[in-house]
């Protein structure tokens, strides 16, 4: 029942953040809202704030920066900013963020691209997420490449669909040591072709995958064999 007016939406959403009723609120999921992240980080009741997804709603970088900094926030496992455009900008504010508690980080579709990627790639608080979404971000060669030798990544579960990675950046996550850990691996629709998908299959660095999509990838029978 929202208005198609952006401004009433983001006045009442701010409205309802400042609710004392909310105080015990662990999960929130917030769908096409704008100029939000001001609002959250000035909700300094949301202490039992858990969970958090946002999806497609636009926020600036001084909003973005306020909320993943905000203090009540800090309890954080799980955090989604899907369908936005974080770009170089936006993960560089993300890779500051104070989440000491993050565990599963989904980013998809929200095009932070490669040189977003070679800045996450640093950030320290990567070692504590276990599972990491970076379906649709448009990673290319520079990005893959960075996320592979990151001395930071140990996740368990890693999406990366939709990336258009290819053979050789497929052989790279296949050698990468960052990945020892993982057990689900998804490279859906990067056009991974026989070359990839066999050093996928050799690769010691994925010993301990339990899962691995290949699916809508170009991989022919010396592939599948």
């Amino acid at each position: 029942g929202l208005s198609p007016d952006h401004a009433k939406n983001t006045a009442w959403f701010a409205r309802l953040m400042r609710a004392p009723e909310l105080r015990g609120l662990v999960s929130l999921t917030v769908v096409l809202i704008h100029d939000i992240g001001v609002a959250l980080a000035e909700a300094t009741h949301l202490t039992s704030l858990t969970s958090l997804e946002l999806h497609s709603c636009e926020i600036d970088m001084d909003g973005l920066r306020e909320l993943v900094c905000a203090p009540q926030l800090r309890g954080l496992n799980e955090l989604a900013l899907c369908s936005m455009e974080l770009s170089e900008e936006g993960a560089s504010v993300l890779a500051k963020a104070c989440l000491p508690r993050l565990k599963t980080l989904n980013l998809a579709n929200s095009q932070v691209g490669s040189a977003g990627m070679e800045v996450l790639a640093t950030s320290s608080w990567l070692a504590q997420v276990k599972h990491l979404d970076l379906s649709f971000t448009q990673l290319g060669d520079r990005g893959a490449i960075a996320l592979a030798a990151s001395p930071e990544l140990s996740c368990r579960s890693l999406e990366l669909d939709g990336n258009e990675l290819g053979d050789a950046r497929a052989c790279a996550l296949a050698t990468s040591t960052s990945l020892v850990g993982l057990v689900r691996l998804n490279l859906c629709d990067n056009e991974i072709r026989d070359v990839g998908a066999q050093s996928l299959a050799g690769s010691a660095s994925l010993a301990k995958l339990v899962e691995l999509d290949l699916g809508f990838n170009p991989i022919g029978d010396e592939g599948a064999l």
